[in-house]
């Protein structure tokens, strides 16, 4: 079609960004605040209960999404241990931890050692031996990691055992190993327990806390972007 149809048919091949410059748009639309001023979204007619309750969209075959509100809020507990560390310890490596969080993506596409120098010698005032380094980019991670255990699939679908959940839950793992790896704190076993409010439809885990010990912590020594 690009080869020939289209030529012979007069036709030119955009992408959307493309076709937006050379016609850009004649309307503003204004979004619905939502339930509470949450927002809404596409996939949900509760506004954006589908990620934290069990708003009864993406069920079926009497299975219940209970177990979104106790993983929202196990994830957000996370969230906030991993703040508290990465402002403590990153607050002596960087000038502003959270816009190095955000330009860290630079780093990311492009990780050499001159992008390395150009990253640290931007985001800090000091000079930073090789072991500071090392623990300025784990911090970066564990908020890699941070974002990562929010994707939103993990609770689209109807159980927590589903693979999107499961996925979400390695991110998860990933970033309390960081989380060891800087402070010596286990948290682990706080955030298993909260799991444990998470009820699974499946007999066979019970709650999220099965969940997270049987089909995560088995693989928790591969790499998350891998599985």
């Amino acid at each position: 079609f690009m080869r020939s149809l289209a030529p012979q048919n007069a036709l030119k091949i955009v992408n959307y960004g493309e076709y937006l410059e050379a016609n850009p748009p004649q309307y503003e639309v204004k979004i619905k605040p939502g339930d509470n001023g949450e927002g809404t979204s596409w996939s949900c007619v509760h506004g954006v209960k589908r990620w934290k309750e069990d708003c009864g969209c993406g069920g079926g075959g009497g299975w219940i999404q209970q177990w979104r509100k106790p993983l929202r809020e196990t994830m957000d507990w996370l969230r906030d241990q991993m703040i508290i560390i990465f402002e403590n310890i990153g607050g002596v490596i960087f000038n502003d931890v959270w816009k190095a969080r955000n330009e860290y993506i630079t780093l990311m596409l492009n990780n050499n050692f001159e992008a390395k120098d150009s990253f640290f010698n931007i985001n800090t005032d000091k000079h930073l031996s090789e072991n500071e380094r090392q623990i300025a980019i784990k911090l970066l991670e564990m908020q890699r990691y941070s974002m990562l255990m929010y994707t939103s699939c993990g609770w689209f679908f109807s159980e927590i055992s589903g693979l999107e959940t499961v996925k979400i839950l390695e991110y998860a793992a990933r970033a309390m190993e960081i989380v060891n790896e800087l402070t010596g704190i286990n948290v682990e076993n706080d955030f298993k327990n909260r799991l444990s409010e998470a009820k699974s439809n499946l007999p066979k885990y019970k709650t999220g806390k099965g969940v997270f010990e049987k089909l995560v912590i088995p693989h928790k020594h591969l790499n998350v972007n891998q599985r």
